[in-house]
């Protein structure tokens, strides 16, 4: 017999408390007994599989991120921050490249809410998906403190 579904809930409650980043990830209760649901197993990483593949052009993510700041301004301590453009430099696991005039400003709380947009906005569901901020001021200008 199947696990009362309140037991399923609360089990998956305390996973997720105990490891919050897991809340990206799919769940699939099976039966090792059983075997019940163990054929969902395969269709759960294909789709996996196809969302860690995928690839989004830069100019759709350049439209992506103009909706992310309006929605939520990256600015802090009075300094303004612009997230410039995003673009793709790998799949398996997606990889941007998040360009800003000022990513050392860019609070961890910020760079999360662009992770779970990028992931929600792409159905990034089942795979890391990472992040690396770069600024778009040139060397020589970093060197010199400007």
């Amino acid at each position: 017999p199947d696990a009362p579904k309140a037991d399923i809930e609360e089990y998956t409650r305390d996973m997720l408390h105990c490891f919050p980043f897991l809340r990206d990830f799919p769940w699939l209760f099976l039966s090792a007994l059983t075997g019940r649901r163990a054929s969902r197993c395969l269709d759960l990483a294909a789709n996996v599989h196809a969302a860690a593949t995928q690839r989004i052009s830069t100019s759709e993510l350049n439209r992506w991120v103009e909706g992310v700041t309006q929605r939520v301004d990256p600015s802090a301590g009075g300094k303004e921050v612009r997230l410039l453009y995003l673009t793709q430099v790998e799949t398996a696991p997606p990889t941007f490249l998040v360009f800003c005039n000022r990513p050392d400003l860019v609070s961890n709380a910020y760079r999360r809410y662009v992770e779970n947009e990028l992931r929600k906005s792409f159905e990034f569901g089942g795979t890391p998906v990472r992040l690396v901020w770069r600024s778009t001021r040139s060397r020589q200008a970093r060197k010199l403190g400007e």
